[in-house]
Order: structure tokens, then C-alpha cells, then sequence
């Protein structure tokens, strides 16, 4: 019987060694699913963390590149901006409805901190797209008004140049002052219409007056040439008398009527020109609350790191 008994108690201690080591094996794929799931959580978080501190970055750099593209009307700068519009709505919409390795935030209610965050970034930048894709619609148009913004004031010193041959000969032939001073003033004219189309180009406050400017001094300057070429009593100016002088006059008429081309498009492309550099001045403004809503949904993820300070 004693034999019967230790039979027993030996297969009770083989049982329970038995049940140890499968408790253990159990305890350990728990912990190890568990510490697997917390890892593969911690890298969505890393992974939503670089996206949002890359969004950080790209904030500033739109800004910039809208500047440049709307300022400069080259091709190069209109290629870094939209490259980086396209960027901005891929963090965005990944942050939102999920991809790059991240789950999507939005309607998560299991973290209120991060969807509250995700809103305003996802509102302001509905606004700045808005205003990124008015500027890229325009791409065409801003770049040939640059080029031929450059080709008008490349054009104007041959201009100044021909009417100092007027003034030269209206002087040697003997021409009254008041017609000589007429063709001065043609020359400073000629350089304050440059101004103008520069003030047109760069934007601001003084954009929209600079083309009324422009539109009066070029009828002014085209009334004051053709009065020098034919006379017009009604203006008070006289006809240029000497051959010299006439064959100088008709070479400022023929490099003005090219010019007055340049200034039309200038002029008829003004209005949509200032919607353009409204939607960059806006872009501007609103890069910096992107920033500043980027960096407290990268706070909202809980990481030790410092965000992006400003650029």
C-alpha cells in the first residue's frame, strides 16, 4: 500500500511540474503578445510623431516656396511648392484615415487628446490648400507674366537711351526748351513706368495702385510720343522739326508700341495677379498656426523628444 502511495504522489508532482511549466509557457506568450502589441503601438506612435514633425517643417518651407513662385514666376519654385503641397496632404490624410505606417486619428475615441489636435490641423489646412491650389492654378499665367514683366523693363533703358538721342538733337538743332524738356520728361516717364510694373509684381498695398499708375503713364507717354512724331495743339506739344531728331523719335515709337504689348498683359493679368499674391500672403500668415497646431499633436502622441522649434 505505501508503494501505492508513493505511485500516487510521485504522478501528483509530475502533474504539477507539469502545470507550472505550462502555466509559465502561457504567462510568457502573454507577455510576450503583450510586449509585442505595446511595441508594435509605440512604433505607430514613433511613425505619427516623424510625419508630425515633418508636417512641422513643411509648414514653414510652403510659405517659402509660394513666396518665391509667386515673387520669382519660376519654374523651379512652382515644382518645390506643389512637391510640397502634395507632401502635406499625404501626412495629412495618413494622419487622419491611416497609411505611413500610422492608424488613423480621426473618430478615435479612444484618444480624444489626438483627434482633438488632428481638427485643427485638418481645418487649417483645408484653407491653405485651398489657397496652395489657387496658386497652382495660376501656374501658367504667373510665369509668362514674369517673363514678360522682364522683357518689358529689359526694354525700357533702349527706350531712355533713344529719347537721350532726341533730346541731343532737338538741343543741336535749336528746338525750344518747352519741347526739349517734353522729351526729358518722356525719359523719366519711361523710367517710373518700370517702377510700376516692379510695385505691380512684388504684391502688397501699393500693387493695385502701381497698375492705375501704370495704365495713366503709359496713355501719357503714347500722347507725348505722338505729339513729338505729328504735333497736338491740344496738348501743347509741337512736332519735332529736325530729321535727326524725327528718325530718333520714330525709333522710341517703334520700341514703345512693342512695349505697350508687354503692358496690357501686365495689366489685364493684374486682377487675377492679386488673388494670386492674397493666397500667398494667406499661406504665409496661416504656415505659422499649421506650426503651432503640428506641434501640439506631436505633444499629443506623448513623446520625450523636443518638437521642431520654428524655422
Amino acid at each position: 500500500m505505501s508503494a501505492n502511495v508513493s505511485n500516487i504522489g510521485t504522478r501528483l508532482s509530475a502533474f504539477g511540474l507539469r502545470f507550472w511549466i505550462i502555466l509559465l509557457i502561457v504567462a510568457a506568450l502573454i507577455f510576450g503578445a503583450n510586449f509585442g502589441y505595446q511595441s508594435y503601438l509605440q512604433g505607430q506612435e514613433n511613425n505619427a510623431r516623424a510625419l508630425t514633425a515633418e508636417l512641422q517643417v513643411l509648414s514653414q518651407q510652403l510659405a517659402k516656396y509660394a513666396r518665391e513662385a509667386v515673387e520669382g514666376g519660376n519654374q523651379e519654385s512652382f515644382d518645390e511648392f506643389k512637391a510640397t503641397k502634395t507632401r502635406v496632404d499625404a501626412i495629412v490624410k495618413a494622419l487622419r484615415t491611416g497609411g505611413e505606417g500610422v492608424p488613423g486619428y480621426e473618430g478615435n475615441v479612444l484618444k480624444p487628446g489626438v483627434q482633438g489636435a488632428l481638427k485643427k490641423v485638418v481645418t487649417i489646412w483645408a484653407k491653405m490648400g485651398a489657397d496652395a491650389d489657387r496658386i497652382i492654378k495660376s501656374e501658367n499665367q504667373i510665369i509668362n507674366l514674369s517673363d514678360t514683366a522682364n522683357a518689358f523693363n529689359a526694354r525700357v533703358p533702349q527706350i531712355s537711351a533713344r529719347l537721350d538721342e532726341v533730346v541731343r538733337a532737338m538741343s543741336d538743332s535749336g528746338a525750344p526748351a518747352s519741347q526739349i524738356n517734353l522729351a526729358n520728361r518722356q525719359i523719366v516717364l519711361a523710367d517710373r513706368m518700370s517702377r510700376r510694373v516692379t510695385e505691380i509684381l512684388a504684391g502688397g498695398e501699393k500693387a493695385v495702385t502701381a497698375a492705375d499708375a501704370l495704365s495713366r503713364d503709359s496713355a501719357v507717354f503714347g500722347q507725348v510720343l505722338q505729339g513729338l512724331k505729328e504735333g497736338n495743339d491740344e496738348i501743347g506739344v509741337q512736332r519735332v522739326t529736325s530729321t535727326q531728331a524725327l528718325d530718333a523719335v520714330n525709333a522710341v515709337d517703334k520700341l514703345y508700341q512693342d512695349s505697350t504689348k508687354e503692358m496690357e498683359q501686365i495689366l489685364q493679368s493684374s486682377n487675377d495677379l492679386f488673388e494670386v499674391q492674397q493666397a500667398s500672403t494667406s499661406i504665409s500668415g496661416d504656415s505659422n498656426t499649421l506650426l503651432e497646431n503640428a506641434q501640439a499633436l506631436y505633444q499629443t502622441f506623448g513623446s520625450s523628444l523636443k518638437t521642431i522649434s520654428r524655422t
